[in-house]
């Protein structure tokens, strides 16, 4: 399956991305290699994450969870 962003959604990701390369390069590529990650995994195994409460969306966090 392929992932989609809605505009709103990549745009907010891309300013996530700038701000966080702007005070670390390295800290930037893990979080993006991390969410590349997740997303190719979302692809493989669309119903994976738990219900989110808002019809047709899940949640899956991403990275390291501590709970």
């Amino acid at each position: 399956m392929r992932v989609r962003f809605a505009p709103r959604a990549y745009n907010d990701l891309v300013a996530i991305l700038d701000y966080i390369d702007s005070h670390s390069p390295q800290g930037a590529r893990t979080v993006k290699q991390t969410i590349q990650r997740a997303i190719e995994l979302i692809g493989q195994a669309p119903e994976c994450g738990r219900h989110s409460g808002v019809a047709n969306t899940r949640v899956f966090p991403a990275g390291n969870i501590r709970i």
